[in-house]
């Protein structure tokens, strides 16, 4: 049930609902016989730049809860991966003032880590628009310590290498109607379709990777997993 879904997840699929919306507009106005439709072009366009943009927010999103996660059910720093604090370590070791090592002490370290994802995120978002693989992996790999993520998104009949290529296509697509809205190529239905079912599975499968990762760091599991394909 989707009331079960923990926050991140039910508003990803939420805004999912909402762009289904377009789909049945869609068919209201053109019909549903086959063939080209130009006159609800911009239903296609439309929910192509949304689909795009609930991608970005679930991404943000879910790296923000897991590292809450950890930070709240982390019995010390030493739970999160080393190349995490070393990047987390270095404003202090910059810092002119000698006294900020004492932000250690105790439950301080919470504070140090809070800081340091609060500062990545600052950086990362205002580049982050764009939510394309190699972007996803390097904020995915400063915040939680998993390096690749992307490189679990395959399934049958859908390589890694073709994943890549096919978020790479509809964010390229995104751009040039964002851009240029009356003059990009046709957008069918068919690739709105296609959109939306292939972030249903990458998304399950980020969500999946990141519970397991967590729950390996310290034995806790955030949320449930899910099957990709049976959810959304």
């Amino acid at each position: 049930m989707k009331d079960e879904y923990p926050p991140h997840v039910q508003i990803f699929f939420d805004n999912l609902d909402e762009i289904n919306e377009l789909s049945s507009i869609h068919t209201k106005i053109a019909g549903s016989t086959r063939g080209r439709k130009s006159n609800v072009q911009v239903l296609n366009k439309s929910a192509i730049v949304l689909l795009t943009a609930s991608w970005e927010y679930y991404v943000e999103d879910l790296v923000r809860e897991g590292f809450k996660f950890l930070v709240i059910n982390a019995v010390n720093h030493s739970a999160f991966p080393y190349s995490v604090l070393a990047k987390a370590s270095k404003e202090i070791k910059n810092d002119k003032d000698d006294r900020r090592v004492w932000g250690l002490a105790g439950d301080g370290w919470k504070n140090i880590l809070e800081n340091y994802k609060n500062t990545i995120l600052e950086k990362e978002i205002d580049n982050f628009h764009v939510p394309r693989p190699e972007k996803i992996d390097d904020l995915y790999l400063k915040l939680l310590g998993i390096n690749k993520i992307t490189s679990n998104w395959t399934w049958r009949k859908m390589t890694n290498d073709d994943a890549i290529k096919m978020l790479n296509k509809y964010i390229d697509m995104r751009g040039e109607i964002a851009h240029n809205v009356k003059t990009t190529s046709s957008v069918r239905k068919k690739a709105v379709d296609e959109y939306r079912v292939f972030l249903n599975r990458t998304a399950v499968i980020l969500h999946n990777r990141v519970v397991e990762h967590i729950n390996k760091l310290i034995n806790k599991q955030p949320w449930a997993t899910y099957k990709v394909g049976s959810v959304g």
